[in-house]
């Protein structure tokens, strides 16, 4: 090799010198480096070896004229797969369907796949509503892979044939019910703030209802106090209260939730603009 200047080179196969040689010409990326530029490579780990079957874990075997060498490393399987790894690749590399790169990744799924081997597809994206269950989706292309799971969260298509746009199926937290209990009440003494913080108790202050499953009722609530927000600072009698979000717990997970619901007095929360996590929202 002379004068060369390789940029984002990635080596996914294996490298074996034939038994008994002990060239050092021999690396991840490149045997031999003569003068020449070498940037953000990455290089399988463990996939090269010399002639007795020992690793050799360079990314360059031998350099030779002063070449530049830049961001060469080895990496796991799972790493490869990670869009992470290749931060410095910079716009050489998307995590989206229909860029303008020459490398597309789906992150976690597959390594960087070069965009000149790959077809375009358009899918489009789909939604459902916390049910316990993981969705189906059906009427996929060969060579596409797109399996949703129960839980709340996105679940991207991918293939290592195919630059997919769109793709994404959504299972959207639940929404739950937030109901007071007759004769609950927020009442605070006059400090000249416009905020009070209550700490309720379930099945004593509220219930939530519009759960999957009564395993979900029994362990899911309020965590922690919630800070409701007057109309104004002023004293008063039957003033509302607005509660812009709480959180929640189920088991031991922390889930941040929406309330909405209506008390004893007009005082009631309302739904906040704050995206939940986990499987319901209130």
């Amino acid at each position: 090799m002379g004068e060369a200047a390789f940029r984002t080179p990635l080596q996914t196969g294996t490298v074996e010198q034939r038994a008994g040689q002990t060239d050092s010409q021999v690396g991840g990326v490149v045997g031999l480096l003569n003068g020449d530029t070498v940037s953000h490579a990455v290089w399988k780990e463990g996939s090269v070896t010399d002639g007795s079957g020992a690793l050799i874990r360079k990314g360059v075997g031998r350099e030779m004229g002063n070449p530049t060498v830049t961001d060469v490393k080895e990496r796991s399987l799972d790493d490869m797969k990670k869009a992470a790894t290749y931060k410095e690749w910079g716009s050489d590399v998307a995590t989206e369907g229909g860029k303008r790169t020459p490398w597309r990744i789906y992150d976690g799924k597959t390594m960087p796949l070069l965009k000149a081997f790959l077809r375009t597809k358009t899918l489009a994206n789909r939604e459902s509503v916390y049910d316990g269950a993981a969705p189906t989706i059906a009427g996929l292309a060969p060579g596409i892979t797109w399996t949703a799971g129960k839980d709340a969260g996105t679940y991207h298509a991918y293939s290592e044939q195919y630059d997919i746009i769109g793709g994404a199926y959504t299972v959207v937290p639940k929404e739950l019910t937030l109901d007071f209990k007759s004769g609950t009440r927020f009442d605070k003494t006059y400090d000249g703030s416009d905020t009070v913080t209550q700490w309720l108790t379930k099945w004593r202050h509220y219930r939530l209802t519009g759960f999957v499953s009564s395993e979900d009722e029994d362990n899911i609530e309020l965590a922690g106090g919630v800070t409701g927000k007057y109309a104004d600072k002023n004293a008063g009698r039957d003033r509302e209260v607005t509660f812009q979000k709480s959180r929640a717990h189920r088991h031991r997970c922390e889930e941040l939730y929406h309330q909405k619901g209506a008390g004893r007095g007009d005082n009631h929360a309302e739904a906040a603009d704050a995206r939940p996590r986990g499987q319901y929202a209130l």
